[in-house]
């Protein structure tokens, strides 16, 4: 048994205009956005886990800034086995308002308590 497990990762994405949704009423150039996400998980005793998560959005300003228009947070802290998962996990998205640029935009956030059943079938 492992007593303490870190995993972590990066991810960069481009979104095109078809599947870009900043909020209900919102609509910046959206001819460019792409997206950044990182996040880690702790895993202790191979079933504590603690994870979280961020992922930027933003609308290429022509120089080299990087100025989001919206940040998604995701945490979650579960037990896990093999084959099931039981936590709670909370995921919030967060419009950024700077000085320099106000895309405006839309706030959210849900708390939900999971539960997951895993398999596997192999062929």
């Amino acid at each position: 048994m492992k007593w303490l497990t870190l995993a972590f990762f990066v991810s960069a994405a481009y979104l095109p205009l078809d599947y870009a949704r900043i909020g209900p009423s919102v609509t910046p150039d959206l001819e460019n956005i792409s997206c950044v996400e990182y996040g880690f998980k702790f895993k202790a005793f191979d079933c504590l886990a603690l994870a979280a998560s961020d992922r930027s959005y933003q609308i290429p300003s022509g120089g080299p800034y990087f100025k989001p228009f919206r940040e998604d947070y995701k945490i979650s802290l579960s037990l896990e086995t093999k084959n099931f998962d039981l936590g709670i996990r909370h995921e919030c998205d967060h419009e950024v308002k700077s000085w320099s640029a106000n895309q405006g935009g839309y706030s959210s956030g849900r708390t939900e308590i999971f539960a997951t059943i895993h398999a596997e079938i192999s062929f």
